[in-house]
């Protein structure tokens, strides 16, 4: 209830407020009430309209309907005709089959009489999955059929033996295609596959008795063909039977039966392979030679070579064996799938066969491995050691002979162990050429180094002074001998890399990658020789650094605080610039230029840079006028331009940090190093900072004319 008198006034106002806009809506509807009216005269006039489109969709909906029953009819009545169709084409084919069936006994009567078997064959399983009806004539044409397969079988057994009897290929060929035609298919890959087993048998006993009639005749180990030659003929022979069998196997009895074929005909054959591995392993008296030269370490001339030519006939002899296992597993598993149309069609096959692992065979085969390796690392040892000796030295290379001589052996032993295809020797040998390499080979070049360093020398008796004076030559052989000996193990090992894949051709994917594995070990004997290197470059830069020092010394001395207008480097830098051109120059010509930018990068890497960072950075820091950091950046860019001009590779990154602190050093105002993309971590800076915050504050703290405050305040 109003009570108040403003309680009144608030309830009045909200009236007046109503009525107000009642009053704007009436308005509004008045002035537009001839469009509220005409739209709703056109609204009355579609009202006819309405129920005459009501009226021809009920129309149009009821002869779909219609339409709808006439299409179900339709397809109805085709699918009768459809199985009317296929039920007289099944009674016409019915009727063929009952009409050939009464024609097919006579026909198969003369087939037979004619000895055409294979037309037999054909119209036998053409017409005996035809069931009789009740006519007693069908039965008994049906009946006659049977029997005549049933003597068909028997012909064709009694003739496939016949033929392979008498060694007739045509004869066992065509009959055992016919036993496939029968339902014979066990006994026709049974037969095929003994017949091709005895032809292989006999023409590997042949190659054998053929070599040792050469052997009787006094033939010696100079022919390095000669059992590598009767084992690539046993092996030709076990390739054509298997070549030959296979298209017959395909056509009559299906791929699944290619592995039986192989099977077959490896077992067969691997008794010669063993008799010719026996054979190189006894008369080659590699059992004696092993227990004679395995620890011996000098050896003749001439009995090297003949190691070297019998490695050669091993290594041939292991690498066929292994080529002609790829062969026959490759046979023997699925054949690449044909196409028809847009669809791939693959053989039913084992692609996980592998061959039967015969045991003479392995183990004959191990034997001969194992003595390929003793002699490999005989050979070996005795050619790294025999080529250790040599001092000639490469004018033109300014490399020792060894070098080229070691590396050759090296790499004639990795490639013929490569070549065999055998892990165990491979990675052996690989391990022995890693052996060499890290001890005897790399403890000849130390000691050459030491030899010619004369760093003891140099420093008690002025000889390095007398160097650079140019009384005395500098010999840097040593040092080359070490790179080019690094560079050459990287070279090997990349070839052999390459040669895996022409050794595997991806026959053998999990050795092929075992082989890449065993031969990692290069890379690693390529590492420490230039470990080696590294360490001895180092080692004559420290020894430099005592003609370096009092030039750096200077620059180190040098008042930047005082400093007037720059027109050109100050003079210590000259005086720097020059002694690093006359103690460098006797090594020059005689480092090649990998071991000479080698020296460069560690002068300047280690004992110019650091003293530099540490005039600005150090304990005992200089202090720079403005003038002064303009003359530091100027004596920068000098060092840096002569220091790019010695060498082949980059040196400016090894002054990257001492250019961003005479970066710093020349800034206007300390705030001014974030135009300079500092804090930026897009990527898109003008400089990459290679300075933490504290350097940057130390750095400007060295300008006199900053005030400490200002830095102290930058949010780096």
């Amino acid at each position: 209830a109003m009570t108040t008198i403003a309680a009144m006034e608030m309830q009045l106002r909200e009236l007046q407020e109503k009525a107000e806009f009642s009053a704007s809506s009436l308005k509004n509807l008045v002035a537009h009430g001839e469009e509220i009216e005409s739209g709703i005269l056109s609204k009355r006039s579609l009202r006819p309209l309405v129920a005459e489109l009501r009226t021809e969709a009920d129309n149009l909906a009821g002869r779909l309907k219609d339409s709808s029953n006439i299409v179900q009819q339709v397809v109805e009545s085709v699918r009768i005709l459809d199985t009317a169709q296929a039920n007289t084409r099944k009674a016409l084919e019915r009727t063929v089959d009952i009409v050939g069936l009464k024609t097919c006994v006579d026909d198969v009567a003369t087939a037979m009489v004619n000895e055409n078997w294979e037309l037999a064959a054909t119209s036998i399983q053409r017409y005996l999955h035809v069931e009789p009806e009740d006519s007693k004539t069908e039965e008994a044409a049906l009946q006659s059929l049977k029997r005549s397969l049933e003597e068909l079988r028997q012909i064709v057994r009694q003739r496939s033996q016949a033929a392979t009897e008498s060694n007739d290929q045509q004869g066992v060929v065509r009959f055992c295609k016919l036993m496939g035609q029968v339902g014979l298919i066990e006994e026709g890959i049974s037969r095929l596959t003994q017949f091709l087993a005895r032809r292989v048998e006999a023409g590997a006993q042949e190659q054998i008795l053929q070599l040792k009639n050469v052997l009787a005749l006094g033939a010696t180990g100079g022919n390095v063909a000669l059992f590598a030659k009767c084992l690539t003929s046993i092996l030709d022979v076990v390739a054509r039977a298997t070549t030959e069998g296979e298209q017959v196997v395909k056509e009559s009895f299906g791929d699944q039966a290619r592995s039986q074929l192989v099977t077959a005909l490896y077992t067969k054959a691997a008794p010669s392979i063993a008799e010719v591995l026996e054979l190189i392993f006894s008369r080659r008296n590699i059992a004696s030679l092993v227990r004679k030269y395995r620890d011996q370490q000098q050896l003749e001339k001439k009995v090297a070579l003949e190691l070297d030519v019998l490695l050669e006939e091993i290594s041939l002899c292991l690498q066929r064996i292994e080529q002609f296992n790829w062969f026959m597993v490759a046979k023997a598993r699925a054949p690449p799938p044909s196409s028809h149309g847009d669809k791939q069609v693959r053989p039913h096959v084992d692609d996980h066969f592998e061959l039967p692992r015969v045991t003479i065979v392995e183990v004959k085969k191990a034997e001969l491995i194992s003595g390929y390796i003793a002699l490999e690392e005989t050979f070996m040892r005795y050619s790294v050691e025999k080529a250790i000796k040599s001092r000639e030295r490469d004018d033109e290379t300014l490399v020792s002979a060894l070098v080229d001589e070691v590396f050759f052996v090296l790499k004639k032993c990795s490639r013929r162990a490569l070549a065999t295809s055998s892990l165990n020797a491979m990675g052996d040998v690989i391990m022995y050429a890693h052996s060499m390499l890290v001890t005897t080979y790399k403890e000849a070049l130390e000691a050459m180094l030491a030899a010619t360093d004369r760093s003891g020398g140099m420093q008690l008796s002025g000889g390095l002074a007398n160097l650079l004076a140019g009384t005395t030559i500098f010999d840097g052989t040593c040092y080359n001998n070490l790179e080019v000996s690094a560079n050459n193990i990287r070279k090997l090992h990349h070839q052999l890399e390459a040669e895996i894949k022409q050794v595997y051709r991806g026959a053998m994917r999990k050795e092929e990658d075992k082989a890449r594995e065993c031969m990692s070990e290069l890379a690693t004997a390529g590492h420490i020789l230039a470990k080696s290197l590294s360490d001895a470059i180092e080692r004559l830069a420290a020894l430099l650094d005592r003609f370096l020092s009092p030039a750096i010394n200077l620059l180190q001395s040098t008042d930047y605080e005082t400093q007037e207008a720059v027109f050109c480097e100050s003079a210590a830098v000259v005086e720097l610039i020059s002694t690093l051109e006359s103690t460098l120059q006797p090594f020059r010509m005689e480092l090649n230029s990998s071991c000479f930018d080698m020296l460069v990068l560690a002068i300047v890497s280690q004992h110019v840079v650091p003293p530099l960072e540490r005039l600005v950075l150090g304990k005992k820091p200089s202090s720079f006028s403005a003038m002064g950091a303009m003359q530091f950046d100027k004596d920068l860019r000098a060092l840096t331009g002569f220091c790019s001009t010695l060498t082949q590779r980059t040196v400016r990154d090894q002054f990257t940090r001492l250019s961003q602190l005479g970066l710093v050093l020349n800034l206007g105002e300390p705030k001014e190093i974030f135009d300079y993309g500092w804090g930026d971590t897009s990527g898109g800076a003008s400089v990459m900072w290679r300075l933490t915050a504290d350097e940057v504050r130390k750095a400007m703290m060295r300008r006199s004319d900053f005030r400490r405050e200002r830095i102290q305040a930058l949010k780096l």
